[in-house]
This record gives structure tokens, sequence and C-alpha cells, in this order.
């Protein structure tokens, strides 16, 4: 059931996982290693920075993704995620204000599974990271990879701020859409521990991603249904 007493917001979620993360582990960051403690005390590259946070705070999805029309999701979730129109505009269309609270937007490396989705060699992408909110409920966690090397300075996708990026993308005409691919995470997922502390419930997730192909690079989106969602109704 849905808890409205107490609800954190979906930035101390992740806070709280990336703490309890570290406490089970009881591992010590690479640039704390225990025997390169003088090269510790030096000032790191700026990469290297990047690519440690990712590491220690992003919402890792995995590479098991299948075509929608293959996956054995019941009916109301496949109805959602194989929804080709626009995510923003259906959450938008629920009774409830819409929001977007951005949980984090940097450059750092992405996944093995989403370069292979976009079709580009490894490099430094940006990623950002979001929750999309109905009527004060989290609803959906949203991850997209932006390649910035292709992007111009002047993209409207570089500074979206709070601003929904598949408003964007839809209000593009100069965008083909590829196709959905669709996966479920088991409840010990760390996108599903983000579902628990956000709502109390916890449940494996259904989720999707497709590539948007932008003239000048593609972008990769993937949308992972929380628990207060319509489609587990």
């Amino acid at each position: 059931m849905w808890r409205t007493k107490h609800m954190p917001s979906a930035l101390s979620a992740v806070s709280s996982l990336v703490s309890l993360s570290a406490s089970a582990t009881n591992k010590k960051p690479v640039f704390l290693d225990a025997f390169n403690k003088r090269k510790a005390r030096q000032k790191k590259p700026s990469r290297y920075r990047t690519m440690e946070r990712t590491r220690q705070n992003s919402i890792l999805l995995g590479s098991n993704w299948q075509p929608v029309n293959a996956c054995q999701a019941p009916t109301s979730i496949y109805a959602w995620i194989s929804d080709a129109g626009s995510l923003t505009e259906k959450l938008k269309s629920l009774p409830g204000e819409f929001k977007v609270e951005v949980l984090g937007q940097y450059q750092a490396m992405a996944e093995a599974s989403e370069y292979a989705a976009l079709n580009i060699e490894p490099q430094l992408v940006t990623i950002r990271e979001v929750v999309l909110y109905s009527n004060a409920k989290p609803m959906v966690f949203a991850r997209s990879i932006l390649p910035f090397q292709g992007l111009e300075k002047s993209s409207e996708f570089i500074n979206l701020g709070s601003n929904p990026l598949g408003e964007r993308l839809f209000n593009r005409t100069d965008i083909e859409a590829g196709d959905i691919q669709a996966s479920q995470f088991p409840a010990t997922s760390s996108v599903a521990q983000l579902n628990y502390r956000l709502s109390g419930t916890q449940m494996p997730l259904w989720g999707r991603r497709r590539c948007f192909h932008l003239p000048e690079t593609p972008i990769l989106v993937a949308e992972v249904f929380l628990s207060p969602a319509p489609c587990y109704s």
C-alpha cells in the first residue's frame, strides 16, 4: 500500500542506498586504497573523480533487456511498457500535479549494454537520472544517456533542469524513435530498493527503454515503473 506519512524524497532515498551499500560492503573507494595513500592525497583528474561518483551513485539497470513483444509482462503492465507515445504526456493526463525530481545529471561512463543499444563506442556521456511524480506519488524512475560530444553546445538537451526530457523529444519533428525493449527488475535490484524507500513497497518492477535518433546523435531513455504507477493496479 502507498504510504503518505514522512515520505522521503528520491534524493534522500538515493543517499540512504549509497550509505547502506558502503556499510554493507565495507570497501574503501579506489582513491583511498591503503596501498596508495600518498597518491590519494593528490588531486585526481576530473575524469577520474566523475567516474568514481558514477559507480557510487548511479542506479544501474543492467543488461537483461529484450524486445517488448517477447516479454512475459501481465496485460496491464504490457499496455504501459509497449505504448509508443510520450510517457510524460500520459502521466500529465493523470489527476494531480506532474513533477520531475532530478537525482543527478553528470558526465560519466555508461553501462556496456547502453553503449550497445546506442551503437556507439564507449565514451564519456551525460547521464541524467530523475524520478517522475504524479499527484505527489513517485511513478517512474528514468535514466537517460546523452552522448554530449555529438550534441551542439546550444542544444536544448544540455540544460534541462527540472524540465522533462520526454517532452523535448516528442516536440521535435526530426527524431526517429527506435524499437522498445523491456526488462523486469527483481525486488533486490537497486531500482527496486529506491522504490521501497520512496513508497514503502518491496516488489519486482517492470521497465522499458528505447533510442531516439536525433540527426546529430542517438539518445537512450530507460523508464522503470515504480510501485504506485497505474500499470500495477
